[in-house]
């Protein structure tokens, strides 16, 4: 690459900013002689020092001369200055004043407002005193969403080199597929995630179960592991010493789902026996037998605080239950096969399918667990077998018949990528997301195998051989970024990590 000379004066102008801010002032000084060329000018140092000083009339003096980004946008850049006025004048005491430059501004933003600012000036003063607390660093908040208005060369938006570099590096790490945990990263040198980064390797075999192992679920600690299974039981595993801790009999006929509760106290499973049944995880007990849908309970959430969860049914309900056993809520749906509680606990996402006379109603539900509305419907033309979302929830994984995963951003409603290798049928089976930030996704198969992708770019990474019938669930550890755990048809758990067993 040439280095033309406009580059290099930028790159010497990004130095100056890093040398003023982390205090090399002769070092600065030095620079400027040598190059020609000056950090900022006394224009830009008296607009900056009448805005953390709060003189406004040199702000906004200084301001008028100066060249912007967008000149189209000079009066929004202009109200940031002049609400802001208003604030402190507010929170002064100084109400007259401020409702006197409210009235007498001419600025297109200010005007369209106006009315309201009024308004709270009048009668709602505690939101002034709120918004304007702290006045330092308000005003320093304040200079640095205004250099995003004026131009950068006069003016570089706060801590310009770091983010640069930031920037370099998420694309270095994005760019290596097989990047996990970050680890001795170096600007010195290029970045490189090695392929022992995922965990390929079958460390444990758990084969306690008499028949097909339909799901599993890690406790929130990643020390345990719940299995639901077609033998009408559920076994809670250690971790720590591979072996079988508890094994829950109460269901009456196949055990199809299992989940800890966030403080790992209690666990759920749901059965085909239309009953859910909450257990004491430490001791094995169980708890309460709830017994109010009317066919298979085909999966279940907790809220984030533990204090109530949620089931779902194909009988085309959805039941949020308290610890006690009371129902707070239902809904109405079509055959539910799966949901997924935001991090939060403000939505509820479910899947579900429905043969109609003339038509089929295939889609991802949206409903806000505070108002208990549906917010919305997302309609889709193959039928959904299972959801799983990202740990910031931003994201969710889908098993779409016949053989497709999708990769979704769910704020916005909208696929991603899809990622394809695997064999769904008619099975459920449940992918999931996988390592320290989420960057792998990983599926069980029809076809016996496990498969490993890339999310970012869609790279099939591994194919892993092991069990001898189609893998049914995918669970990964939330504590241990190198491990996590499969079930099976051919009856067992196996625990993958990226260590040889020892």
């Amino acid at each position: 690459m040439e280095l033309t000379k406009v580059w290099e004066q930028e790159i010497v102008r990004l130095i100056l900013q890093f040398l003023n801010d982390y205090g090399y002032g002769s070092t600065l000084k030095c620079l400027e002689n040598e190059s020609g060329l000056c950090y900022e000018t006394e224009n830009v140092k008296s607009f900056q020092k009448g805005v953390l000083s709060g003189d406004w009339q040199i702000a906004e003096s200084c301001f008028a001369s100066m060249k912007l980004r967008d000149e189209s946008k000079r009066n929004e850049a202009l109200f940031l200055l002049q609400k802001q006025k208003c604030l402190e004048l507010a929170e002064m005491g100084s109400l007259c004043e401020a409702i006197f430059v409210l009235q007498t501004t001419d600025n297109t933003y200010f005007n369209q407002s106006k009315e309201e600012l009024i308004s709270q000036i009048m009668f709602s003063r505690k939101k002034f005193t709120e918004s304007a607390h702290g006045i330092k660093d308000n005003r320093t908040a304040l200079l640095n969403e205004l250099s995003f208005y004026i131009s950068a060369d006069i003016m570089m938006p706060k801590n310009r080199l770091l983010n640069l570099l930031e920037q370099a590096k998420n694309h270095q790490i994005s760019s290596q597929c097989y990047h996990n945990v970050l680890k001795n990263f170096t600007f010195l040198s290029d970045y490189q995630a090695e392929p022992s980064e995922i965990p390929t390797k079958e460390i444990h075999c758990f084969d306690d179960h008499t028949s097909e192992v339909w799901q599993i679920s890690y406790s929130s600690s990643g020390k345990y592991l719940a299995s639901a299974s077609q033998d009408k039981s559920t076994i809670i595993f250690d971790l720590v010493n591979m072996k079988m801790l508890h094994r829950l009999i109460g269901h009456s006929k196949e055990v199809a789902y299992v989940k800890w509760s966030p403080d790992d106290r209690y666990l759920l499973t749901c059965s085909n026996d239309y009953s859910v049944i909450l257990w004491d995880a430490f001791t094995g007990e169980k708890i309460r037998h709830l017994k109010e849908h009317t066919y298979f309970v085909s999966c279940c959430c907790w809220l984030p605080d533990g204090l109530s969860f949620i089931t779902g049914s194909p009988d085309m309900t959805i039941i949020h239950w308290s610890l006690t056993g009371e129902i707070l809520h239902k809904w109405k749906d079509v055959n539910i096969y799966d949901m997924a509680i935001s991090n939060d606990g403000s939505k509820l996402y479910a899947v579900g399918y429905q043969k109609q006379m003339e038509s089929e109603d295939k889609h991802i539900a949206v409903y806000s667990i505070p108002t208990r509305e549906c917010l919305k419907k997302i309609h889709l033309e193959s039928k959904v077998t299972s959801i799983s979302l990202s740990k910031d929830s931003r994201y969710a994984l889908t098993n779409i018949e016949p053989h497709t995963i999708l990769l979704w951003d769910i704020q916005e409603c909208r696929i991603i990528r899809q990622y394809m290798g695997h064999k769904l049928g008619n099975w459920l089976i449940g992918s999931c997301f996988g390592g320290q930030d989420d960057t792998f996704v990983l599926s069980g198969s029809q076809d016996e195998f496990i498969r490993i992708w890339h999310r970012d770019s869609g790279k099939l990474l591994s194919t892993l051989p092991g069990h001898s019938k189609c893998v049914n669930y995918i669970a990964y550890n939330p504590v241990d970024p190198y491990q996590f755990a499969s079930a099976s048809d051919d009856s067992t758990i196996r625990v993958w990590s990226n260590q040889e067993p020892q």
